[in-house]
């Protein structure tokens, strides 16, 4: 069953706005650290396990692409294709929340 890309992004934008689980934002930046350490020591599985974790716990955006990307050496598309929709979501959330911040000075 597919999933209108409207009630997706309705979902997303609901989930963005929700505490993180499972840990801090502060949190969710180390794992994203320790997930980037061990990408670039060739450990993709352990940085994906850690990218995961780091999202979950509200680490930063980029920590999606880095997930998606590393999904992608391995060939999970699907998995991949759910991290970019995630992580344009939020730059369209970040780009609309610029635009009304400005409509708003005038």
């Amino acid at each position: 069953m597919r999933v209108p890309l409207f009630s997706a992004l309705v979902l997303v934008a609901a989930q963005a706005g929700a505490q993180p689980e499972g840990g801090s934002r502060m949190e969710g930046m180390v794992r994203a650290r320790q997930a980037s350490m061990a990408r670039q020591r060739g450990e993709v599985d352990e940085a994906i396990r850690l990218y995961q974790e780091a999202v979950s716990m509200g680490g930063p955006p980029s920590a999606l692409r880095e997930l998606a990307q590393c999904l992608e050496t391995r060939q999970r598309w699907r998995e991949s294709a759910g991290a970019w929709n995630r992580y344009a979501a939020l730059a369209h959330l970040d780009a609309g929340g610029r635009d009304a911040a400005a409509r708003a000075r005038g």
